[in-house]
């Protein structure tokens, strides 16, 4: 984006837009999660120093991956709170694994 003139956020939206249509629901969803993973904390930080904002309601929601019937279905499902936000194959590299969610598994069998 260094060769980008972005002027506002219009022009920031029209950008992603262009950038992301071609991409998959599943490179959109690991997209938006890992930017999210990094924006929460200065989102948190300058909630706290401006008085403004409400960064509990958006980390209130748990963020889980389901690991789904592979093959027949992608991978992995995001769930946010109690909802599918996307279905994906690759694991996104800023993401880490719990130790819990590793008990989990091999608790269930699979």
């Amino acid at each position: 984006m260094a060769n980008q003139d972005l002027k506002s956020l219009d022009e920031y939206e029209v950008f992603l837009t262009e950038k992301m249509t071609p991409w998959s629901p599943q490179q959109r969803v690991a997209s938006v999660a890992a930017i999210a993973e990094y924006w929460l904390p200065a989102y948190e930080s300058f909630s706290a120093e401006e008085d403004w904002g409400d960064p509990a309601s958006l980390a209130g929601n748990s963020w889980r991956v389901r690991i789904n019937d592979f093959p027949d279905e992608l991978m992995y499902s995001l769930i946010i709170g109690s909802e599918t936000a996307g279905d994906f194959h690759d694991w996104p590299e800023t993401w880490q694994r719990s130790s819990d969610a590793s008990a989990a598994l091999a608790e269930s069998g699979k």
